[in-house]
């Protein structure tokens, strides 16, 4: 899996899945899944500054965090910087706002498979928990397909 993941950094064709798509980390908690796309931000943030790189940097954010900076600002704010959510599927599906129901993450989901922006996340919900009606939905599931290679991080919980 950590091979998998250098292919997809390093733009190798030998990665398994789709290089023009997002990471998506799945499995138990604690098995690892956030500290890698925690490094891996860092190291492709570190680099672009270091080296002067003319790429945007990496937003490391959790999802219940996200949310509530949609709610505040707007999910355009969003939209076309490269993101990696972190405990994606954790925060609360709708919002009142004012009287108003939302779906900001759904929302985001939305405009960034239409603009086309590479997202990463880890999750602890398989691809059919999160496209089931008690979560994003079949329509956002069927973006998430688009948007993310599904890589199951096998194992128990390493945290000591």
């Amino acid at each position: 899996m950590i091979e998998q993941l250098y292919y997809y950094i390093t733009n190798n064709s030998t990665f398994s899945g789709d290089l023009d798509k997002g990471i998506m980390l799945q499995g138990k908690y604690g098995c690892g899944k956030t500290i890698l796309l925690e490094t891996y931000s860092s190291l492709h943030n570190h680099a672009v500054r270091r080296f002067h790189l003319n790429q945007p940097l990496f937003t490391f954010i959790k999802s219940m965090e996200l949310q509530e900076q949609i709610v505040k600002q707007s999910a355009s704010v969003f939209a076309r910087r490269p993101l990696v959510i972190d405990e994606f599927g954790r925060e609360s599906k709708t919002v009142q706002d004012y009287g108003n129901v939302s779906r900001p993450i759904s929302e985001l989901l939305s405009l960034r498979s239409d603009i086309g922006v590479v997202t990463h996340g880890t999750t602890n919900f398989t691809f059919a928990t999160l496209s089931s009606n008690e979560f994003y939905g079949g329509m956002i599931g069927d973006r998430l397909k688009v948007m993310f290679n599904f890589i199951t991080l096998n194992g128990e919980s390493r945290r000591v």
